[in-house]
């Protein structure tokens, strides 16, 4: 507001902006606001009297809040539309209009996927939430209202100097909430308040907001009738990855526990049970949180709020009625085979879940390796408080989880001095339990479950404590379960006692040291890369840091991967832990330089915006495909670093389980499989290489990973092509990752069209598979 002729006045746009901001702090949002709103909206429309249209919900909110926050915007900015998916995840895709007639049509949850423009909610002086009384995730509370997923680009924001205005859309829009969905590639996609366009999965009539639950209060309808984001299928034209979001933090006085499964033991639990599902959104909460997710679990329901960590698994599994894919959420306790599934409200035991088992399922190939897989450790913790560390070598392939008993749990606990005792869970074949007793100065114990499964090595150590103290001869019960996934007689299990010193776990990755040698500092890197600038493969050890911030690449889709662009967000690797402030992370001070993270990207730890973490980078510099770049950014891209795996500095490591089982297209159905593919691409090095990547991708893709491959129009025109990325020392003896791909093809004859990048160009032939 300014002064005019028509109506002077003392009030200029700062003053009048400060004075409606002291007045809101002043005076809280009346409770009932929206659906007064709501109802003035369903008087005033000629549409309809029986139904609300989702547009016009929040119109009159976001006209009240434009007077709050500045002068109303009347300038649009168009947006250039990116390519247009006709189908996601075996969903058709529609527009905002199509969504919002389903919603009036269409009383069911059925997933969608919808295209559309995201205008994100304005930066408003909202009351911070009480997460402990926090009704519903998908509540539409402030800021929320003003949060839109838009037919057409329209800009609902103007900000100036001193103020931020706002209005809501001319089109049909409609109010899209995000309830632990990784934003951070929608972050960086946004750009001077342009809406960002997104293809997303999800639903209207969401379970939490049932009017029967009163889950989400008495005004569920207008509170609560949101669309539910499931998962981001691409953003701006390019596709994503499915959500990871891992919140650990405790609400005091509870303390922080880290999970014993990380993403990629979740991913293979739960598609062993389904095999086809695809995963849209993974959640590792702590117990005591579940309600910020699933309220109907905050009261008790369960016990899972008293779990140390429950994840929350939201994905589509196709329907058996060849229709289209139906979605699926599952909650499985962390470390154990306890878990659920959602369900109508009208099953008993009427709190939206119900049991879904996991036991029978195997978590690796039913035949025994004979190789052990990553160690599970376990708290036991006595009635007292006193802890107690164990270890668990699974050898066999057969073991699904494993779990401490709850102290004071009844069970054949032996008397002091006996071994081991080995039981049999009450109408679990497939469940054992190891029981014994204890002292005080117990140090850990190490089970390792021999390939036979019925042979279980025993190892004590000593403890840690003070070699002087004293120790009380009083017998502490000690228990856990070990859950198979196939019938475990408890009579056919014996325990061996064994003795081994106490070793400590290697300071690093055998990949790390035996491949590309020690890890170095970032400062060395940057020398590295300064003054001998190659693609050699490095090991680099320093801090996480990834940056919510807007997008500051070029909006265009990259021509190479080895070029920086808005996709990647700002990532950066640190020599120095990065310094917080009030609103998340800074730019780290340098040593310091920017991670290019591809889909393909070995991920053994998460990268989560404003979280650091101190981990070590495989990766390097010089990508081969810099010389695909805009001619003026060749030599930028050969600077950029190119990450082949992101491990953490604690324990890295390599799974090759996880690097085999990488989907990055769930709809693609291939003859061959990556070990396959993996066996031809490193059969002149007999097959003892270190893989990194290998996946499937079509043919008409494949130009995105290997810009090279457009020259051969056979990997082009294929239906799926294989992509293996190894590391090889090759003649100059320096570690180099290679790159060679194959056409999908049956075993024998996978191997009969090899490509691999040259600086020359793209060279194929044909290889001998022994």
């Amino acid at each position: 507001m300014t002064d005019d002729e028509r109506r002077p006045t003392d009030w200029p746009d700062d003053r009048l902006v400060d004075a409606f901001v002291a007045r809101a702090s002043m005076r809280p949002t009346p409770a009932d606001l929206a659906e007064a709103s709501l109802e003035r909206v369903r008087e005033s429309s000629p549409r309809s009297t029986s139904r609300f249209d989702l547009r016009s919900i929040g119109a009159l909110a976001a006209a009240a809040i434009v007077i709050a926050v500045g002068a109303i915007a009347i300038g649009q900015r168009p947006v250039e539309p990116a390519n247009q998916p006709t189908m996601a995840l075996g969903l058709p895709v529609v527009s905002v209009s199509e969504a919002i007639a389903i919603h009036d049509t269409d009383p069911t949850d059925r997933e969608i996927a919808v295209r559309g423009y995201f205008s994100p909610a304005l930066p408003l002086p909202c009351p911070a939430p009480d997460l402990r009384t926090s009704e519903n995730p998908i509540r539409l509370d402030c800021p929320l209202m003003t949060q839109w997923l838009l037919e057409n680009p329209e800009r609902l924001v103007t900000r100036s100097s001193d103020s931020t205005a706002g209005r809501a859309p001319d089109g049909p829009a409609f109010h899209p909430v995000f309830p632990f969905i990784d934003m951070s590639a929608v972050s960086a996609a946004v750009r001077n308040d342009d809406p960002v366009e997104l293809v997303v999965i999800g639903h209207f009539h969401d379970r939490r907001g049932d009017p029967d639950t009163a889950l989400c209060g008495a005004t569920a309808v207008a509170n609560c009738d949101s669309f539910v984001v499931d998962g981001i299928h691409s953003v701006a034209g390019t596709r994503v990855a499915s959500s990871t979001v891992i919140d650990l933090e405790p609400w005091p006085p509870e303390m922080r526990r880290e999970p014993t499964w990380t993403p990629d033991d979740v991913d293979r639990l739960v598609t062993r049970a389904v095999p086809s599902f695809a995963i849209l959104s993974r959640v590792a909460l702590p117990g005591h949180r579940i309600r910020q997710l699933e309220p109907s679990l905050g009261t008790g329901a369960l016990n899972i709020i008293d779990r140390p960590i429950a994840w929350v698994i939201t994905g589509l599994d196709p329907s058996t009625s060849g229709g289209p894919p139906v979605r699926r959420t599952f909650l499985i306790v962390d470390g154990t085979a306890e878990a659920y599934e959602t369900a109508p409200w009208d099953v008993e035991p009427n709190i939206g879940f119900v049991p879904f088992a996991l036991v029978s399922l195997p978590l690796a190939s039913p035949e025994p390796s004979g190789v052990a897989a990553e160690p599970i450790t376990l708290d036991l913790v006595d009635l007292d408080g006193r802890h107690l560390s164990v270890e668990i070598v699974d050898e066999s392939g057969l073991l699904v989880s494993a779990a401490p008993v709850p102290p004071g749990t009844p069970n054949d606990v032996p008397t002091p001095g006996n071994d081991v005792a080995v039981s049999q869970v009450a109408d679990h074949a497939n469940e054992i339990r190891l029981s014994w007793v204890g002292g005080v100065c117990d140090g850990p114990v190490r089970f390792t479950i021999r390939p036979d499964r019925r042979t279980i090595f025993q190892e004590a150590f000593p403890s840690a404590g003070d070699p002087g103290r004293v120790c009380i001869a009083i017998g502490i019960p000690r228990s856990l379960t070990l859950t198979f996934s196939e019938p475990a007689p408890a009579s056919e299990v014996e325990i061996v006692k064994s003795s081994a010193p106490l070793s400590p776990a290697p300071s690093e990755s055998p990949i790390v040291s035996t491949v590309v040698g020690e890890a170095i500092t970032v400062g060395a890197a940057i020398e590295h890369r300064d003054n001998h600038l190659d693609d050699m493969e490095i090991a680099v050890k320093g801090w996480l840091v990834a940056l919510a911030v807007e997008c500051l690449g070029t909006p265009a889709p990259p021509v190479s991967p080895a070029e920086q662009h808005c996709g990647d967000g700002l990532v950066w690797l640190s020599e120095e832990p990065p310094t917080p402030v009030r609103r998340g992370l800074v730019q780290p001070e340098p040593p310091a330089f920017v991670l290019l993270i591809r889909p393909e990207t070995y991920l053994q730890v998460a990268v989560q915006p404003g979280q650091p973490s101190e981990v070590i980078v495989l990766g390097h510099f010089d990508d081969h495909r810099a010389a695909q770049c805009p001619t003026d950014q060749v030599e930028t891209c050969r600077r950029n670093f190119l990450v082949d795996a992101l491990l953490d500095a604690r324990q890295p490591s390599l799974d090759l389980n996880a690097i085999e089982n990488l989907v990055l297209d769930p709809t693609l159905v291939t003859v061959a499989r990556a070990a396959d593919a993996e066996r031809v691409a490193t059969a002149t090095l007999g097959g003892g290489s270190t893989v990194l990547a290998a996946f499937a991708v079509s043919g008409n893709s494949v130009a995105e990973f290997e810009p090279q491959a457009a020259e051969a129009k056979e990997l082009a025109s294929a239906a799926a092509v294989w992509i293996v990325r190894y590391l090889d020392v090759g003649i100059e003896e320096r570690p180099v990752l290679k790159t060679k791909l194959m056409i999908d093809r049956p075993v024998g004859s996978l191997g009969r069209f090899v490509c691999f990048p040259t600086l020359d160009g793209l060279a194929c032939r044909v290889a001998t598979v022994n």
